[in-house]
């Protein structure tokens, strides 16, 4: 039966181009004659939602609720719905609308609808509301954009399916690519790629993975069944495939170029593109001799999707693996900002648990006490020597089955190397230094886990976790934009080295001497004209982003007066502090991470030249100086300040110069029956 009235819905949300989600409560729209309402369950975590939260693929209508990978359970049907029923088992694409009767509908290829597709988040729909995806806890729409998941089929495995699925099985049927004994190449191996790899098995062809890192090989082949990996840099190995391929999906979103792989097709060869470069720089001889073809392709329409019972079909593949059911399954290793990956996964392990977050959170500890990255490697092998170099040298002493891991051989250290943690951060305080070495332990077995982290002495001992209300605000920064202010800088310095030859060229000799004091007009500096080969004029101040929060200082009257004195109630330590706020709006049943509020030892003076911080030019502070403000001594400042965002990881401090961009987490809520599905 229909509703008569919206509900709410809770969410996760980005309110900005940071693309940081946090919390966010809004109305779904009420149950319509042909609508259906379906409880999420799983929700598959897509390129695009990235892309879209930081507005890269074009203008995003905050707040953006993403999600297109949806499944669940039906939990409420319109009077007009026959095909699904309370109960059933059912997924949602990329798509919840279209005019339904244009030439496109008409064929179920409603992607390519005449008077416009309405996308499942950030899409206008023909109410005028802006549509919000499936990280959510519930979702309604029209019950033919709508799909039946087979009743035995794990829900957690159908929802990479429904896009990324989708949109390499599409161009593969449209392209007859499902013909026995013909080879198919797939260019990247990411969340598009192995679904690729995976159908070009289930349809008989010979495929051949290429990938610019030679880590993704074991995944490729032994993991995925692929018949081939070459590394596309190597240019031996690509000339040693000249024609050999009928058909290549190219789902690599990074700029790359298209030449060599379209001498790889045999006459009459396609290639088809499925990822977001920003431009092609193709020969035009390329296609004209040999007959081939370069076609791109989106998501599919539901012709494709759905069988005659209106099933979905791809669910028959079982392509997906699962990431909460199977423990024992072997999992990607090319996962965490490389700055923050564990030496485990640097190794090549594929066999892994909590304790890899663990030695990332121990990362981002030591990087707020110290005012800078611990382990800012370039590449995997560089970021496992900055690792030795402070942990010590892996053996089968301080961590047992290590040389058992795959590339242990090929990537153990060269010479001794003794643990120089204590060493080095020495000024931390003591308590801080010893959490940190129970964080970062070789041995993923002894690491400390979440739990015991947080009963640490560490915050438990004065300064009190502060209250999350009197922390300050922090303007949002994102990898994104700093990939493109580094990209500003470049073609900046690129122009004034251009204008500098230029006028080398045109005088042939150095202009006459100007009068004393003044400059040569064309080097003369100014408001709109920085000269040449200089970087943009950064404002006065820290040198830093690590500050103290601006909330009340320790000890007596540090909360808000609505509040109660003290710092948290803890069960097991009943002699600390006079009380806590767990009767606010906080739940009891756990304390919330904890803050910290004081000066760090041995740290450069606020407002000092000392020390490094990111980003191009200097810190986002606001005009008024840097947010840093409370009183203390004997520690540095807690690894979770900042706002109330930051305290659960929905905020990511800019890190100019990370080769990789920040990870995609695991997002959970209590509404949900799992975490997320993470291709």
């Amino acid at each position: 039966m229909a509703s008569d009235k919206s509900e709410d819905c809770l969410g996760w949300a980005a309110r900005d181009e940071s693309g940081v989600l946090s919390p966010y409560e809004f109305n779904r729209r009420a149950v319509g004659k042909d609508d259906v309402s379906l409880k999420i369950t799983h929700c598959g975590i897509c390129y695009a939602d990235v892309a879209y939260t930081s507005g890269t693929f074009g203008k995003a209508i905050y707040p953006v609720v993403p999600g297109h990978e949806i499944v669940g359970i039906v939990q409420e049907v319109g009077s007009e719905v026959q095909s699904f029923k309370v109960g059933d088992h059912v997924g949602v694409g990329a798509y919840v609308n279209s005019c339904k009767d244009c030439e496109y509908c008409n064929d179920d290829l409603e992607i390519h609808c005449s008077n416009g597709v309405v996308f499942t988040f950030n899409g206008l729909d023909e109410d005028g509301t802006v549509t919000k995806g499936g990280y959510s806890s519930f979702i309604v729409v029209h019950k033919r954009y709508c799909y039946k998941i087979p009743e035995d089929y794990p829900l957690s495995l159908a929802a990479p399916l429904l896009c990324a699925g989708i949109t390499v099985y599409a161009p593969m049927i449209r392209h007859k690519m499902n013909q026995p004994g013909k080879s198919l190449g797939v260019i990247g191996l990411g969340g598009l790629g192995h679904l690729a790899v995976k159908f070009g098995k289930a349809f008989g062809l010979n495929v051949t993975v290429f990938s610019t890192s030679m880590s993704k090989k074991e995944e490729a082949l032994n993991l995925l069944g692929a018949d081939n990996f070459v590394v596309s840099s190597d240019k031996e190995q690509m000339k040693a495939l000249d024609k050999s391929l009928d058909f290549i999906i190219d789902t690599a979103s990074g700029d790359h170029p298209f030449d060599p792989y379209m001498s790889i097709l045999k006459t009459a060869g396609i290639l088809v593109l499925v990822g977001a470069p920003s431009e092609i720089k193709l020969a035009p001889l390329n296609l004209i001799f040999g007959m081939r073809t370069l076609t791109g392709s989106a998501t599919g329409g539901s012709n494709l999707l759905i069988d005659n019972e209106g099933n979905l079909k791809l669910a028959d593949f079982g392509l997906a693996r699962s990431f909460s059911n199977d423990h024992n399954a072997n999992l990607t290793n090319r996962v965490i900002t490389l700055w923050y990956r564990p030496p485990e996964l640097l190794l090549g392990t594929t066999k892994y648990g909590p304790a890899v977050d663990m030695w990332s959170v121990g990362c981002i500890f030591a990087e707020l006490l110290h005012g800078k990255p611990i382990f800012p490697g370039k590449d995997e092998p560089e970021q496992l020597n900055k690792i030795f170099e402070l942990c010590g040298a892996p053996d089968e002493f301080n961590w047992p089955g290590v040389s058992k891991i795959p590339w242990y051989n090929n990537l153990k250290p060269t010479r001794p190397m003794k643990r120089r943690l204590r060493e080095v951060f020495r000024h931390f305080d003591r308590n801080a230094l010893e959490l940190l070495e129970r964080m970062l332990t070789l041995d993923p077995s002894e690491r400390i886990s979440a739990k015991d982290a947080l009963d640490a002495e560490y915050f438990w001992t004065d300064p009190l976790p502060c209250n999350p209300k009197s922390l300050p605000k922090y303007e949002a920064s994102h990898e994104f934009q700093t990939k493109k202010k580094r990209q500003q800088q470049r073609q900046h310095e690129e122009n004034a080295k251009r204008q500098k030859l230029q006028h080398q060229q045109q005088h042939g000799r150095l202009p006459p001497t100007q009068q004393s004091g003044q400059a040569h007009p064309q080097m003369r500096s100014g408001p709109n004209q920085p000269l040449h080969s200089s970087q943009p004029p950064v404002a006065a101040g820290p040198s830093h982003h690590y500050g103290k929060p601006r909330g009340p200082a320790g000890g007596p009257g540090r909360y808000p007066p609505s509040g109660t004195s003290g710092g948290y109630n803890h069960p097991n330590r009943g002699g600390q502090g006079s009380g806590g706020y767990g009767s606010g709006p906080y739940p009891p049943q756990g304390r919330a991470p904890p803050y910290g509020s004081s000066s760090m030892p041995g740290a450069p003076p606020h407002g000092s030249g000392g020390g490094s911080g990111y980003g191009v030019g200097g810190p986002n502070y606001p005009q008024g100086g840097p947010p840093y403000g409370g009183s203390g001594a004997g520690r540095g400042s807690n690894m979770m300040g900042g706002n109330r965002n930051q305290q659960y990881g929905w905020q990511q401090a800019q890190r100019n110069g990370s080769p990789e961009e920040p990870p995609i987490k695991h997002l959970y809520n209590p509404e949900f029956s799992e975490c997320f599905t993470i291709l």
